[in-house]
């Protein structure tokens, strides 16, 4: 069972880390950007997005961009908000869990969690310590 799960964390690029993705990147985003005279070429893909979707872009400035019926229904908050400003938002929405949760800015996945019910959703508030998205699932 243990080389099944080895193999597939090797043949699925997701389970690599941020350095074993980038790093072989590197150059042909070197040749790229000599090519283009300009380190932001990818810029021109993505001009409606922060750094053209390079890095520290706003999956909610990105939600907005989007039309709301091809994404899920999807709340902004953050830790400085009250958590009963969130549930009315839940209610007004028809939220229901279980949630989806995640963090406006991140990459790979990191920090998405499902949260199953409302004291779940109230210790990742807590323990936040930036802006997240609530969607449903």
């Amino acid at each position: 069972m243990k080389l099944k799960h080895r193999l597939h964390k090797i043949a699925h690029w997701e389970y690599w880390s941020t350095f074993s993705i980038y790093l072989p990147l590197f150059p042909v985003w070197l040749y790229c950007a000599y090519k283009a005279r300009t380190l932001l070429f990818f810029h021109g893909a993505n001009p409606s997005i922060k750094y053209g979707g390079m890095a520290m872009e706003s999956k909610k400035e990105i939600y907005d961009l989007i039309p709301k019926n091809w994404i899920p229904k999807t709340i902004f908050a953050s830790s400085e908000i009250p958590f009963q400003k969130i549930l009315s938002e839940l209610k007004s929405q028809v939220i229901k869990f279980p949630v989806i949760v995640k963090p406006n800015i991140g990459l790979k996945g990191l920090g998405v969690v499902q949260l199953e019910d409302l004291n779940e959703l109230e210790d990742y508030q807590n323990n936040s310590d930036c802006d997240f998205l609530i969607q449903e699932k």
